[in-house]
């Protein structure tokens, strides 16, 4: 809506349309005015709790209101579940599969639509108290105005169901919609992505998480719709029964994590940050209440590429901080993201590991034992002490340099750890120099910064934190948003 006035809200996570919709509705009562609202939810989106609370709501209102359906079997993977199951049914019925041969142009249109409701298995959203027109072909523009021509003046609530394929029109796309998903730049004639030869932090994660699961039979990977992204699929390939996708049900992905760890398994929750803040309540009331040893494997933390306001990933630092029992850690190249995994399978309590949407670096101090709470000096100095987390020490390595060559002596820790963080280092470092800049990729009020200037701030240190200072970063590359 601060784009175009025909976004009438913003949308980025999954399952909240129907939601939308119901406030909508209320608010269109209470207004007293008469016009349509028309909502859109793909099948993907089906799998996640809010929409089943926003349509039992919309069909217990009784209002006029129309829900288009947008099935392609998809939501960015390929949709799991019994909803997935019944809406594969309902699009592949011998009857719908007949009438579409049959009837599959202008002839008799209208007999067709008729047909199709006698004909399918019961229709699930009738029983929420929904009208339910389709399945729709999605691509044939006649026979969708047709449709919405006969439901325009029905005054209750209407399911339209229609059925697309995603991709549709590039053929490589078609095939592998998955990959094209918030596509990289790639070669259009061949798919190839440009940046094919590099690895990612997520690659690297689902390269070791295999190699760990191949030694440790405890490991269970699970994820909320994101194998590809997560790169889980690694692991559902070399070891299905200890892989589960929940679809887009991040509650239910923690929770269940929770319950595997009880059992005396070892869960990894492979998920994108903005989507576990989604799963707030379970990571408190599930996971830290009885301190039970699920690792979080959290993909695009911090500022993320090309994904815009809705995927950033710049809170979890600040909420995991607060909840008890976590141990929250933020690998800053391939080499510690590996070390943290198995110091991480080791561990006894909730482990938290954040990494972004870039390649990893090989590893620029391999001789570094990881161990819970260590941080490591990469430079000691006395005019300034710079204390990183993450990946942005590359960024604070290039202004070591800059400071160096201009005859200051700066100092370098990069913390690894925002809770707990090595407080002894930190303090004896810090004492050097009297003055201290905390350089991280996340939110500043809660974040691992501010947790270092209460802390230092007891022994006169003067505390300086770069983050990000109370807005949501746009669209853009992770590189010039970092800039920023």
């Amino acid at each position: 809506p601060l784009e175009s006035p025909y976004d009438t809200f913003i949308a980025g996570h999954a399952s909240t349309s129907l939601a939308l919709a119901l406030g909508f509705v209320i608010a269109r009562r209470l207004k007293k005015e008469d016009y349509d609202i028309v909502t859109l939810i793909g099948d993907g989106a089906l799998t996640g709790g809010e929409a089943y609370e926003g349509l039992n709501n919309l069909g217990h209102l009784g209002e006029k209101v129309v829900i288009v359906l947008n099935d392609n079997g998809m939501s960015i993977s390929r949709n799991v579940g019994a909803i997935s199951r019944y809406l594969t049914r309902i699009r592949t019925s011998k009857s719908y599969i007949i009438m579409k041969r049959l009837l599959g142009s202008n002839f008799a249109r209208k007999i067709k639509l008729a047909l199709k409701e006698l004909l399918l298995p019961n229709i699930i959203f009738e029983e929420f108290g929904f009208t339910y027109i389709g399945p729709v072909d999605g691509h044939d523009l006649n026979e969708l105005i047709e449709t919405f021509n006969r439901i325009k003046n029905l005054n209750v609530p209407v399911v339209v169901h229609v059925v697309t394929k995603k991709g549709y029109g590039y053929k490589l796309s078609e095939e592998s919609p998955d990959k094209f998903h918030s596509a990289e730049p790639f070669e259009p004639e061949s798919g190839r992505f440009v940046s094919e030869t590099q690895r990612t932090f997520s690659e690297v994660f689902g390269r070791t998480l295999v190699e760990l699961a191949e030694k440790d039979k405890r490991i269970f990977a699970i994820t909320a719709a994101m194998p590809d992204g997560t790169k889980t699929n690694y692991i559902k390939e070399k070891f299905p029964e200890r892989f589960v996708d929940v679809g887009i049900a991040e509650q239910c992905e923690v929770t269940s994590a929770a319950a595997l760890a009880k059992e005396g398994f070892k869960p990894f929750v492979a998920i994108y940050s903005t989507f576990l803040q989604r799963a707030l309540d379970q990571l408190i009331h599930d996971v830290s209440l009885l301190s039970l040893p699920v690792v979080f494997a959290i993909d695009r933390a911090g500022i993320v590429s090309d994904d815009g306001p809705t995927h950033q990933g710049i809170f979890d630092i600040a909420y995991l901080s607060f909840i008890p029992h976590f141990v929250v850690a933020a690998p800053k190249d391939a080499f510690e993201l590996r070390g943290l995994m198995s110091l991480a399978l080791e561990s006894d309590i909730p482990f938290a590991i954040r990494y972004p949407k870039d390649f990893a670096q090989d590893g620029f101090s391999k001789r570094f034992v990881l161990s819970i709470g260590k941080a490591e000096i990469v430079e000691s100095g006395s005019d300034l002490t710079i204390i990183t987390l993450g990946p942005v020490f590359f960024e604070a390595l290039k202004a070591l340099d800059h400071f160096k060559s201009n005859g200051y002596s700066v100092g370098l820790i990069n913390a690894i750890f925002a809770k707990p963080f090595d407080e002894e280092l930190i303090l004896n470092e810090a004492l050097k120099s009297k003055k201290v800049i905390t350089v991280e990729d996340g939110i500043k009020r809660g974040g691992f910064g501010e947790s270092l200037k209460a802390f230092l701030s007891n022994y006169g240190i003067k505390v300086e934190n770069i983050a990000i200072d109370n807005f949501i970063p746009e669209q853009g590359k992770r590189e010039d948003l970092l800039k920023k």
